[in-house]
């Protein structure tokens, strides 16, 4: 019998510790100019992931809205968040013939972009707690 009630009480603190290791998300942007189409977030947890929606530890999809403000969970950890605005709702982000994006797109830690997407390590946020994401639209 007391084993049984051990494993009961453990049972129900790792599921309390699970729960407490999560932490609130406040996400928003800056520099939006439409409240049309959606928005689709990927958030990547490593390097190799990073840039591949089909690995994304977390992907939602969000209608557009000005002021734009959502929340999420995430375990604590290290991670990089990607995010476009699909204007024309075709599912995709929309590039010119060069490729660069022609519709709104941006990424945590607002890295530097030349001419070409950024690295994991340049959208790295390190999270632990409760956190305020803003990221910059281009």
């Amino acid at each position: 019998m007391k084993t049984i009630a051990l494993i009961f009480l453990l049972s129900i603190s790792q599921l309390f510790a699970q729960q407490q290791s999560k932490n609130l998300i406040e996400l928003s942007f800056t520099n939006q100019k439409f409240a049309k189409g959606k928005f689709f977030l990927a958030v990547y947890d490593n390097e190799n992931s990073f840039g591949t929606p089909e690995k994304a530890v977390f992907l939602k999809t969000y209608s557009a809205k000005i002021p734009f403000l959502e929340s999420f969970e995430l375990e604590s950890g290290n991670y990089a968040i990607a995010v476009f605005q699909d204007i024309n709702n075709n599912g995709k982000l929309d590039k010119n013939w060069v490729g660069i994006p022609t519709e709104p797109y941006g990424f945590s830690n607002d890295p530097v972009i030349r001419f070409c997407p950024p690295s994991f390590n340049d959208c790295l946020l390190k999270l632990s707690g409760q956190s305020k994401i803003n990221i910059k639209l281009h």
